[in-house]
């Protein structure tokens, strides 16, 4: 579904990945029937090991039959998209579960990381993803109904406070204009009041999407 909604809203190319080959099936029915399929390739991989088999398709995408495109390089120097839009495990039953996905995400995009994450998690990811490089904010706080559907699931259902959360790379000389600056706190109490912040400001603009 997150592929779909990047394509309807406009993306030029979108690649999702699953390893589960049930789950592909049901998203390549969908993709069919919203008519989305010219702009969506789907890859059955597990996501520790996608990064590089997935640079490995689009550069095989950007050759030609004299090798490798001449604009690849400028159009995707490192990363290799623009967006990278997850729901990852959020990391209860599997500790850092959901660290290692936002990680491989991190390491995939030129711009930004739109990801799901347990709101008492807060703290950690914006500490992790600050360290990796990239500013966040809250867009939307979300109260989640977690129905039970898998085997070690013991409630039937349960409310879970959940964010979405936007990572954007900061260039390196951002990073190193916000180190010299004189009276820019590191510890961790100012990052959540900062991200607390964006949540106060985004609360109106949820008005739009009812």
């Amino acid at each position: 579904m997150l592929a779909i909604g990047c394509a309807i809203l406009g993306a030029s190319r979108v690649t999702g990945i699953d390893v589960d080959p049930d789950a592909l099936d049901v998203a390549k029915h969908n993709i069919m029937e919203c008519g989305v399929h010219d702009t969506i390739d789907l890859i059955q991989i597990d996501a520790q090991s996608f990064e590089d088999t997935i640079k490995a398709r689009l550069i095989k995408k950007e050759t030609d039959n004299e090798g490798l495109n001449s604009n690849f390089k400028k159009k995707h120097p490192k990363n290799m998209f623009d967006t990278v839009v997850l729901n990852p495990p959020f990391g209860t039953r599997i500790k850092g579960a959901d660290m290692q996905f936002l990680k491989i995400a991190t390491e995939l995009t030129n711009k930004a990381v739109y990801s799901l994450h347990k709101t008492s998690t807060r703290e950690f990811v914006t500490t992790k993803a600050t360290q990796w490089g990239f500013s966040v904010e809250v867009v939307a706080e979300l109260k989640y109904d977690l129905e039970k559907s898998m085997s070690f699931h013991k409630k039937v259902s349960k409310p879970i406070e959940v964010d979405l959360i936007r990572l954007t790379r900061i260039s390196m000389n951002k990073r190193i204009k916000n180190a010299n600056e004189p009276g820019v706190s590191r510890d961790l109490s100012s990052q959540k009041l900062q991200a607390k912040r964006v949540v106060v400001k985004t609360e109106k603009k949820r008005s739009m999407f009812k």
